[in-house]
């Protein structure tokens, strides 16, 4: 005999709160006629979606919460997926690269596992946007040392160092960054976007000094050579 198929949304609604809740024929009429449920799928779903509060049914064995999620703010979004990129950072700080899982960042963040994959297609996504983050706190730490210094060369010696400082000092941050095991960054536009912004800006300030005369080259090749030595620490 065939598996049945799984109830719709709203089907069971009267034996539910008949058979589990106990609520007698004419208590469920009065629940219909209030608009508090609903008898089918459709009926149900179009009261969820334009509601904006919870029904709440008490009764001696049970409470029924039917309740429509509000749409998060952009704001709400942000904080939330910078939430889930810091855990997946501390996870990733601790055990490596195969601790990060949705299952391990949920726990740790406190959601349900569920959660993550609303903000993450899969766990290349998920690293693509902890790149970014991590990309940014470097693009900051080379652009305060930079800011420091007055003459074109200096800033290029300012960027060199803050290269190897950053190293030094956030290597967790940096082995992520420059992980060979990672797709390409042109699959995630936002993660090539971070690492292009550091690498133009870079090639500004050695270009500053080619127009100074203070170094001779070509601006392009001194970046790529620069940045070649920082990917291999």
């Amino acid at each position: 005999m065939p598996p049945l198929p799984a109830p719709r949304l709203g089907e069971h609604t009267h034996s539910v709160l008949s058979q589990i809740v106990g609520l007698s024929d004419a208590e469920i009429q009065r629940l219909h006629a209030a608009r508090i449920v609903a008898g089918g799928p459709s009926e149900l779903i179009r009261q969820l979606a334009s509601v904006n509060k919870s029904f709440t049914l008490l009764n001696k064995q049970c409470i029924i919460i039917i309740m429509a999620r509000n749409a998060l703010t952009a704001v709400e979004v942000d904080s939330m997926r910078s939430r889930l990129c810091e855990g997946a950072l501390k996870i990733f700080r601790d055990g490596g690269l195969e601790a990060v899982t949705f299952r391990a960042l949920a726990d740790a963040v406190g959601v349900s596992h569920t959660l993550p994959y609303r903000y993450f297609e899969n766990k290349d996504a998920m690293l693509a946007s902890v790149r970014v983050m991590c990309f940014s706190q470097f693009e900051r730490f080379v652009r305060e040392r930079e800011a420091a210094q007055q003459s074109s060369l200096n800033r290029v010696l300012a960027v060199l160092e803050a290269y190897v400082d950053f190293v030094l000092q956030h290597p967790v941050e940096y082995s992520l960054i420059f992980a060979t095991a990672q797709p390409p960054p042109q699959r995630y536009p936002d993660l090539l976007a971070a690492r292009q912004s550091l690498f133009e800006h870079s090639v500004e300030l050695v270009q500053r000094c080619l127009d100074e005369k203070v170094i001779t080259g070509d601006a392009r090749d001194i970046t790529h050579m620069v940045w070649g030595h920082c990917t291999v620490f």
